[in-house]
């Protein structure tokens, strides 16, 4: 009988993700993947050390690389963030089915190793149907909202930016937490569970500086007679920037202008694309950037997974060694578990190849 075990990623288990045959990007639109390429975030992923890299976890069925996820944790906000499934080996059907269980078996495994490190809440966002959903949904990940992803190209010209527009100063970060609390609905924030953290800026070293590396985001407000009424963060990647906002209903007209100037403070008239992600609550604004030149290219259900409420653990989720009675358990989490005679279809799919085989021997 097959058996299926979940474990980080190992080195040696890189060449086998040449037969990868389905990904599913689950990035939350808020969160910006890293520049590295997916293969090198895996393989610092392996690396057995505690650093704040991504994390990644494999399912093998009989030692042979079936799926992945890639998750990235974020320390400062007890929080990980799930950026990609993957999903494909040279046994493996592509089926819906298989992949779900699969990649629930991975979130599982994920969830688990989230909480030992200290992380409160995961998070991911995918389309409302697919396998990936699906299997969010079956580890008890929660929707909160919708995103909508809206983009726009480089436009060539000056740009007029709103009055009161400016950089964002140290002191402005308990104003534009109040704006958040004043825009964002309560059932929003307690999923988010922001802190004033969240709008500080680390400062970035001199060295960084002057040779014009661009690793912090670039940050503005509209400040007027009645305080901050408008936030912008800037995030540069590569060639695109990703941006982020906030806004009284009363300056809503004013997007469009606001992300164009400070894209254009933040690159110059460097070409790129911007992506703006704009939450259901406020989507009105999508309408307001159309008419401006932008245009929506998907949406997204954004979902969050608490690890610090019980959890149902299922019945196939054994533990490698079983502990006797009157034996402790011991601190830190099993490297991996085994499922085993559970008959989940990607086992029955390798119990099927064997079978072909030994017929094929017989013969």
């Amino acid at each position: 009988m097959a058996t299926l075990a979940v474990r980080p990623l190992h080195v040696r288990d890189l060449p086998s993700l040449g037969f990868v045959r389905r990904r599913c990007d689950i990035v939350d639109p808020r969160s910006m993947p890293s520049t590295l390429p997916v293969v090198q975030r895996q393989l610092l992923g392996a690396v057995p050390l505690d650093l704040p890299l991504d994390r990644v976890f494999a399912a093998l069925i009989d030692d042979e690389l079936c799926a992945t996820v890639l998750m990235r944790p974020r320390p400062e906000s007890f929080r990980w963030n799930v950026l990609a499934l993957t999903a494909g080996s040279p046994r493996l059907a592509a089926d819906d089915d298989v992949y779900e269980e699969l990649w629930t078996a991975l979130l599982e495994y994920g969830i688990r190793a989230a909480g030992e490190s200290g992380a409160k809440r995961l998070f991911a966002a995918t389309g409302d149907d697919g396998p990936a959903y699906r299997a969010l949904r079956a580890t008890a990940f929660e929707p909160y909202t919708r995103r909508f992803v809206v983009t726009s190209t480089h436009q060539a010209g000056a740009v007029e930016p709103p009055d009161g527009f400016r950089r964002q100063e140290p002191s402005d970060v308990w104003s534009i937490h109040q704006l958040y609390h004043h825009v964002t609905p309560r059932s929003v924030q307690a999923a988010e569970a922001l802190t004033s953290s969240t709008w500080e800026q680390a400062r970035q070293p001199v060295w960084k500086r002057l040779i014009g590396r661009r690793d912090q985001p670039s940050c503005y407000v509209i400040d007027t007679r009645d305080g901050i009424q408008a936030y912008l963060r800037a995030e540069v990647r590569g060639h695109d920037v990703v941006i982020d906002w906030l806004a009284t209903p009363e300056h809503i007209g004013d997007i469009p202008s606001f992300i164009r100037a400070g894209v254009v403070e933040t690159l110059g008239e460097t070409p790129h694309t911007a992506y703006v992600s704009v939450p259901e609550y406020a989507v009105d604004v999508v309408g307001v950037l159309e008419r401006s030149g932008f245009q929506v290219v998907g949406e997204r259900i954004v979902l969050v997974r608490h690890t610090t409420v019980p959890a149902i653990v299922h019945p196939r989720l054994v533990p490698v060694n079983v502990l006797e009675a009157g034996e402790r358990v011991p601190r830190g989490v099993p490297s991996y578990y085994r499922y085993g005679g559970i008959g989940i279809a990607a086992i029955q799919q390798f119990n099927e190849v064997e079978v072909d085989r030994m017929e094929r021997r017989k013969h």
